[in-house]
């Protein structure tokens, strides 16, 4: 009887510890971003790019999707981080952000890569810090 209850009693700590999260509601804005493009007929290139923008970033700390910019994104959680997969694309270009959050220190960084062919064909990715509240 004490190892079924010791079992119980771990597979519910189990589950409520990796179910549920910090929510998050932030703003955060390009504090840092290094790109690499390849545009032809341009040679290949590592520099430093801004955006000058902000993202907004919402999620509830259990569900399997969020919110940037109002914009519904896959949401991949655990251990208090998330995992955040943008995916779009049109007739011209593909695209996937991926951010990675620390739910509790409001952290956050993104990768983005990126093929187009329009008004020349290339392919580039960046790298990004944000600073956050």
């Amino acid at each position: 009887m004490k190892n079924i209850n010791l079992l119980i009693f771990c597979i519910i700590s189990f589950y409520t510890f990796n179910s549920y999260a910090s929510a998050i509601n932030l703003t955060c804005k390009d504090k840092r971003t290094y790109g690499f493009r390849i545009d032809s007929p341009l040679p290949p290139e590592w520099g430093d790019e801004s955006f000058g923008s902000t993202w907004n970033i919402q999620y509830d700390g259990f569900s399997d999707s969020a919110k940037i910019d109002g914009k519904t994104v896959v949401a991949v959680r655990g251990n208090g981080t998330v995992i955040l997969i943008d995916y779009s694309a049109n007739s011209n270009s593909q695209s996937l952000w991926s951010y990675a959050i620390h739910l509790k220190q409001k952290m956050v960084t993104a990768a983005q890569v990126n093929v187009y062919d329009l008004m020349g064909v290339g392919i580039k990715s960046r790298s990004v810090e944000f600073i956050c509240n």
